[in-house]
C-alpha cells in the first residue's frame, strides 16, 4: 500500500477495507472479505509497519516527533484517530500532546485520548485540514474548542492568531442558533438566558417527542398534515455552565393545487413548563386533525 492509501480491519465481520485518497482528502473506499490469505497479509504488514518511522512518516510525523512518542501511547494507529482532531508534524507538536493529559484536553472541549477504537470510524483524516498539535494547545489555552476551532478554520481563518481575534467578536454557530431559536419564538424568553446565550460554544439539540397526522386521498398526492415536535436545545457556556432552551414546535402542510406549510414555535426554559405546553399542544392538534379528518371524508 502507498502512503496515500489505509487498510481497516473489522474483525466480527470479517471485512477487510481499503480507502485510498485522491486530491484534497477525497478518495474512494471498497470492502473485501477476510480471507485467510488476507488476514496472514494484515498480520505481516502490522509487524512490518505499525510501529515504524514510515508509518509515522505516513501520518505527517517527522523523524523527532516519532523518536519522541515512540514509546508512549501515541502509536501510529492512535495519531491517525487523532487526525480528524489535530495532527503532529515534529517535536514541539509532540511534546505538546503527551506533556497535556487526555482530561486537561477535554475539560477545554477537545475530545483527545491515545485510542486506535476510533480507526475503523473512517472518519476525515485529511492531514492538511488538521490544527497541529501545537496549535491546538494554543487554540485551548485562548479557550477555544475543537468545534469552534473547526468552525473558524473553515470560514478561512486557519492561523491561531488570526481564529484568536475572530473568536473574540464573531458569534459561534452555537450562539447563532441560540438567537435564531429566541428570535422565531411566540413566547418570550427572559433577556438574561439571551444574554448568557450569546457565548455559547457548542449547541447539541435532542429530539425529546414527536407527534403527527396525515390525511391523503387514495388517488393523487393530495392531502393535509399536522405535526408537532418538542426539542430540548443544550448549550454548553464558555465558563463549563450549560443553558437548555425546550422548543415546542407545530406546524401543518397542505397539497392541493399547490404546496403550502407553515409551522410556529414556542422556547421555553423551564422544562415542567415545556412539557405541559407540549401535552396541551398535542391535544389541541389532535382535536383539529379530528375535525379535519371528519370535514375531508364527508
Amino acid at each position: 500500500m502507498t502512503g496515500a492509501a489505509e487498510v481497516f480491519v473489522d474483525h466480527e465481520g470479517a471485512v477487510l477495507t481499503i480507502r485510498r485518497y485522491g486530491c484534497n482528502g477525497r478518495g474512494t473506499q471498497y470492502d473485501l472479505p477476510m480471507t485467510a490469505e488476507r488476514a496472514e497479509l494484515v498480520d505481516r504488514m502490522h509487524q512490518e509497519f505499525a510501529g515504524s518511522t514510515t508509518a509515522f512518516a505516513s501520518l505527517g510525523a517527522g523523524p523527532e516527533a516519532a523518536s519522541q512518542l515512540s514509546l508512549t501511547a501515541w502509536s501510529p494507529p492512535a495519531l491517525r484517530s487523532l487526525l480528524p482532531l489535530m495532527r503532529v508534524v515534529d517535536a514541539d507538536d509532540a511534546t505538546v500532546l503527551t506533556l497535556r493529559s487526555p482530561d486537561l484536553w477535554r475539560s477545554e472541549g477537545w475530545e483527545v485520548a491515545p485510542s486506535a477504537n476510533s480507526y475503523t470510524d473512517l472518519r476525515d483524516a485529511n492531514p492538511e485540514r488538521a490544527w497541529r498539535a501545537a496549535e491546538a494547545a494554543a487554540l485551548a489555552a485562548a479557550g477555544i474548542s475543537a468545534s469552534r476551532a473547526y468552525e473558524l478554520r473553515d470560514l478561512g481563518f486557519s492561523t491561531v492568531q488570526s481564529a484568536i481575534s475572530e473568536h473574540a467578536v464573531r458569534p459561534t454557530e452555537a450562539a447563532r442558533t441560540a438567537r435564531e431559536l429566541i428570535r422565531a419564538s411566540e413566547t418570550p424568553v427572559p433577556k438574561e438566558v439571551g444574554t448568557a446565550l450569546a457565548a455559547a460554544q457548542r449547541h447539541e439539540p435532542e429530539v425529546a417527542d414527536t407527534w403527527q397526522h396525515e390525511y391523503r386521498r387514495s388517488c393523487g398526492p393530495e392531502g393535509w398534515g399536522l405535526w408537532a415536535k418538542l426539542t430540548r436545545h443544550t448549550f454548553a457556556l464558555g465558563d463549563g455552565r450549560t443553558s437548555t432552551l425546550w422548543d415546542v414546535a407545530n406546524g401543518w402542510w397542505a397539497i392541493g393545487e399547490e404546496g403550502e406549510e407553515a409551522q410556529t414555535c414556542c422556547i421555553v426554559v423551564d422544562e415542567h413548563a415545556a412539557r405541559i405546553l407540549w401535552r396541551s399542544t398535542c391535544r389541541e392538534l389532535q382535536k383539529l386533525a379530528d375535525q379535519l379528518q371528519r370535514d375531508s371524508c364527508s
